[in-house]
Parts: structure tokens; sequence; C-alpha cells
């Protein structure tokens, strides 16, 4: 999954462990979506997103990034072929690496979705650039944005507020049937906008 106008995923090459890797990628979301000041606005408005709760002294929306619910089902990995395989964790099968949120939810963590982290201003920016890559609909008070460009298909959804939009979850989409669903709901808000 690879796309030229996002920076290359985060280095891990160096890690030899899933805490070091863990440190990476809460080092670029510290530094880079937790900083206000280096996260972009989305359509002029701030991006609200939720400190509140914390887990192994990391914000848990950090956590929900890196993560996956654990009746994930897959028939291939997505990481298969990916530089996050090398580390093989297969932890989508074998649930070794695990967290548990502040809703008592226990989430997988996935090495994929983690090195993706850094996408998340770039997708943002292009967004508000008006880039081809990007669609974006609002259904049930929320905001999805799709990028697809080359091997990338992305997805960030946010809460619409009055004043923000408050961010839920960012994600690469791999399963078919959400891709179908994305399809289908981005052509029924265009229909509906022309209307």
């Amino acid at each position: 999954m690879k796309s030229s106008k996002l920076p290359p995923v985060l280095n891990i090459n160096e890690c030899r462990d899933i805490n070091s890797i863990l440190e990476v990628t809460y080092n670029n979301f510290k530094n880079h979506i937790m900083d206000k000041n280096k996260r972009p606005k989305l359509f002029n408005k701030p991006i609200f997103i939720d400190f509140n709760n914390w887990i192994d002294h990391k914000a848990e929306m950090h956590w929900h990034m890196i993560s996956l619910a654990v009746d994930e089902k897959f028939n291939i990995l997505p990481c298969n072929n990916d530089i996050s395989s090398m580390y093989k964790m297969d932890n989508c099968i074998t649930n070794k690496y695990q967290v548990t949120m502040s809703n008592g939810q226990v989430r997988n963590i996935c090495l994929y979705r983690a090195i993706r982290i850094n996408w998340f201003n770039d997708i943002i920016k292009l967004t508000n650039n008006g880039d081809e890559s990007i669609r974006y609909w609002e259904k049930d008070r929320k905001l999805y944005i799709r990028f697809q460009h080359e091997t990338v298909d992305y997805a960030i959804v946010f809460q619409i507020q009055r004043n923000t939009y408050r961010l839920l979850s960012m994600f690469p989409v791999f399963y078919i049937n959400k891709k179908q669903t994305f399809n289908t709901d981005y052509n029924k808000y265009m229909q509906n906008k022309k209307r």
C-alpha cells in the first residue's frame, strides 16, 4: 500500500520488538497529531481529538488508531507482502498483543495500521486542497474522508460537531465489503447533493 502523494510508512527497521515499534508510532502521533500547532484544520474548522483517556501512558486514541477489534476475520492478512509482516506477529490470529480500551473493548495491535499513522495530516491537507484522490461524504452526522491513489485506500472518520470535527477513527480500507459500502454511501451522498 503505497502512494506517491503520501510519505512512506513509519520506519521500523531498527525496532527489535513490539514495544519499540509502539514507541515509534506513539512519538509520531504525539509530535504530529496531538500537537495542535502541527495538526491541520479541516475545512477551516479545528479537529478535536479526545485526550481524556490514557492507557499505559499513551492517549487512548493512539491505541484505537493502531488496533483492530478482536472479532475481525481475515481470509488473507492485510499485512501480507508489507514491511509490517517482517515481524511475523500474526496478531490478527494469535491475539498476543492486545489493548483494553476504557470502555472495556479488547483490541488487537495491528502493525499494518500502526505504521501508517503518519498519513493523517497529509490526507487532511489533500482534502483541504481538493485533491482528486479524495472523496468525502456525510452520513449519520459523520464525515468520511477516503483517500484512494495508486495502491492506497485509506479512510478517516469524524463526528460532525458545531464548531469542530471530532476524530473517531482512521484506517486502511482492505475489506471488499467496506469498499463497496463506502462506494455506495459516497454515490448516494453525491446524488442527494445534486437535488
